[in-house]
């Protein structure tokens, strides 16, 4: 079944589970370790899920505001609740974490 703070909607939902599900819970890794807080919670197992399918997150620029708006974009991509808005593949997703990499190496 998968640990529930890190499910995917699609997952949640009980629908067919492919590589951007674990893209979506991939950005659930990243906001948590960028923010100190999982984007998604509830008070039981029921409240979870329903947030994961259907409730917005705290934007991390406002639970952060001091990290580079590139991690917004990143992470606001990650977790977006549709698969179609989500990165097609991890190598793209690594295009975009290299090319932050970059710029941050080269202020």
């Amino acid at each position: 079944l998968g640990t529930p703070s890190y499910m995917s909607p699609e997952q949640v939902a009980g629908k067919k589970v492919e590589g951007q599900s674990d893209l979506f819970s991939l950005g659930v890794v990243m906001y948590e370790l960028l923010s100190g807080e999982k984007p998604f919670r509830g008070e039981s197992m029921g409240a979870l899920m329903y947030n994961i399918a259907n409730c917005n997150y705290l934007p991390l620029d406002e639970v952060q505001p001091k990290l580079p708006p590139e991690c917004q974009t990143i992470i606001a991509k990650l977790l977006q609740k549709s698969i179609s808005r989500r990165f097609k593949s991890a190598a793209l997703l690594a295009v975009e974490l290299e090319n932050l990499q970059q710029k941050l190496e080269n202020g």
